[in-house]
């Protein structure tokens, strides 16, 4: 497994050195668009419409539009003088239980591997967070941006899950209808068959996986 990142955790005077890694794999069916008279795949191309003419990769640059068709131009060289703390170190600001956070929050999980030297540091980080029930909010910066991370455990290793802010989660209320369910009222009878119906059909979240994949 090749990592992605390597930089360090730290908090406080600690300082553990760790690589990212990618938990998934893409295994889903792609398909080509094609052109339905002769089946030839379709070309998308770039094209500037004030120059009118189709323009190649090294001619593209980064723009941040600070304001309608105004753009501040950004280099790779810009990017890597951002002053991200965060840069090369995945940041833990404070401790939290690990039923605290939503899951709603989560977005892309990655594995986090000891580093050079790291192994013994990262073992009693795990540990403690372990015995603790404890997950840590962080911060760690990709490339061009900072974002909020959860590290939690997960089969005897650190992962790292990217989540969102709070105000980047829409609110349950702008849901078309949710607010009409209030008013609805469930009789007994009804809420005993369809508790017996979930028990009836309930099992392990893996022979839950393997049964769907049989049907698909």
């Amino acid at each position: 497994m090749r990592s992605m990142w390597k930089g360090s955790i730290s908090f406080g005077l600690v300082n553990i050195p760790v690589s990212l890694y990618k938990t998934t794999e893409d295994h889903t069916t792609s398909f080509r668009s094609l052109h339905e008279e002769c089946r030839s795949p379709i070309q998308y191309k770039k094209w500037c419409p004030v120059c009118n003419r189709e323009i190649s990769n090294n001619e593209i640059i980064r723009g941040y539009e600070y304001a309608p068709g105004n753009y501040v131009v950004l280099t790779d060289d810009d990017l890597e003088k951002l002053p991200l703390p965060t840069l090369r170190a995945i940041e833990i600001m404070h401790f939290t239980n690990k039923d605290d956070i939503d899951p709603i929050y989560f977005e892309k999980t990655y594995y986090i591997g000891p580093g050079e030297f790291g192994a013994k540091p990262y073992k009693l980080l795990h540990d403690a967070m372990e015995a603790t029930g404890k997950v840590a909010v962080a911060k760690v910066a990709f490339r061009t941006s900072e974002h909020l991370a959860v590290v939690r455990l997960h089969n005897g290793c650190l992962v790292l899950n990217m989540i969102h802010y709070p105000d980047e989660i829409r609110n349950v209320e702008g849901v078309p209808g949710i607010t009409e369910t209030d008013q609805i009222v469930v009789n007994e009878e009804e809420l005993e068959m369809a508790k017996t119906l979930i028990e009836q059909i309930s099992g392990a979240f893996r022979n839950a996986i393997r049964a769907t994949i049989r049907k698909l």
